[in-house]
């Protein structure tokens, strides 16, 4: 009840579009863990859908440049975070193979923003996919750090970084119940 008085003023008859996302998740998070609760409102979250695959995206910049600047900014420090323990990974005896971050929607959003626009070399195919990707529950990113053996110990080319993005519980959470469940 307190995020639709958030999301529509009907004093000033205004909507609240930044509360879209806040629907979104909402409504899907209802439909994977209520959805007892939930009879007859698929309509309802596939028009949620429909509108936050086109805000979600903009949160974090309209264009390319400022999808980059505003990412960069959100996740600066834990990019740095990542290329410390990626550079601690190349070294001859390294403390520690594996690190895991916990971190939120947006930051996701961004650090996948800051890498597809950055000058890194990638798959052209997956950078297209992964910008019109959406980030939902479980979603995650990784980062395998690879040893060539077959160069030489001084060759900058001996170790590279394979980034991988996963969507997460991307399907529509209706499609798991039964026939007469949804309408």
């Amino acid at each position: 009840l307190g995020l639709l008085k958030d999301f529509y003023d009907p004093k000033k008859d205004v909507f609240n579009t930044t509360k879209i996302p806040d629907i979104y998740d909402n409504i899907k998070y209802d439909s994977l863990h209520n959805r007892h609760l939930l009879r007859g409102l698929r309509s309802i979250y596939i028009s949620a859908k429909n509108v936050a695959d086109f805000v979600i995206p903009q949160e974090y910049g309209l264009f390319q440049t400022e999808k980059l600047v505003i990412g960069r900014s959100i996740v600066q420090n834990l990019l740095q975070h990542i290329l410390q323990n990626l550079l601690k990974g190349m070294e001859l005896d390294p403390s520690h193979r594996a690190n895991l971050y916990f971190s939120s929607e947006s930051h996701l959003h961004s650090l996948r923003n800051a890498i597809l626009l950055s000058d890194i070399p990638h798959n052209r195919t997956v950078a297209t996919t992964l910008e019109a990707m959406e980030i939902n529950y479980m979603a995650h990113c990784v980062f395998r750090l690879f040893l060539d053996p077959t160069r030489d110990k001084g060759d900058p080319s001996r170790h590279y970084v394979d980034v991988q993005f996963a969507p997460g519980a991307a399907l529509d959470p209706f499609i798991f119940m039964g026939k007469g469940q949804f309408r």
